[in-house]
């Protein structure tokens, strides 16, 4: 997906991780500091979102579970996801792995979003000696990377996947109120890093879109 349409993604900006990137708490955005930088973030919005790219990719495959792995298919060829099992010890209950969330056929969807031009934007300025600008266009991007996988994951439910059909509101959406989670690599629930390699292995993603570095980091910056 190439957006050339940026408007509901720009509308799906959550503001809270951008103050904390500031130093303020979200209720400072509505003090007069935190106003100002809103209304400075509002103007850059405006330039950066004529000049970036925002794309994403989406892949939905029937697959096989084997333990903790999941094995996805597709045109005869075949990516075995491995998930770890939650290691500290339990009292109440059994240790979890995602893999115990699909059945023993079922279906597994995975996406990444990018956005291309920022990286390159904040470097000029922070050269330039302008920080504050330079640190404004990457939170940004942040913010619109993310934005865009709220974006995705909404599509991925209500239409492409079409096992959800709910009507929440963007502040519900950042709530999390909706059916499901999203886990990604790196984070609790999916912990290896290197699952990454097989996403974007997976989706085909170019290398002059998104490259992982030697920490198994995501370049651009703004990707998820």
């Amino acid at each position: 997906f190439d957006f050339s349409e940026k408007k509901q993604i720009r509308e799906m900006i959550d503001w809270n991780p951008f103050a904390m990137t500031w130093g303020l708490k979200p209720a400072d955005l509505k003090k007069q500091a935190g106003v100002e930088l809103l209304k400075d973030a509002d103007e850059m919005l405006d330039l950066l979102l004529e000049k970036i790219s925002i794309k994403a990719a989406i892949s939905i495959n029937p697959c096989t579970k084997d333990g903790d792995d999941i094995t996805v298919m597709h045109e005869g060829e075949s990516k075995t996801f491995n998930f770890i099992r939650q290691q500290n010890n339990k009292t109440s209950s059994k240790n979890l792995c995602l893999s115990d969330f699909v059945h023993e056929k079922d279906w597994l969807g995975c996406f990444v979003v990018w956005v291309s031009g920022i990286d390159e934007r904040s470097d000029m300025l922070t050269k330039a000696g302008d920080d504050y600008r330079s640190i404004m266009i990457q939170s940004l991007g942040d913010r619109l990377a993310e934005a865009t996988a709220e974006y995705m994951h909404q599509k991925i439910r209500n239409t492409y996947w079409g096992y959800s059909h709910e009507n929440l509101t963007n502040k519900e959406l950042i709530a999390e109120k909706y059916q499901g989670i999203r886990p990604a690599p790196g984070y609790p629930a999916c912990p290896d890093h290197t699952q990454k390699i097989k996403i974007l292995d997976w989706l085909n993603i170019s290398k002059n879109d998104v490259i992982l570095t030697e920490g198994l980091a995501m370049l651009p910056k703004p990707a998820v």
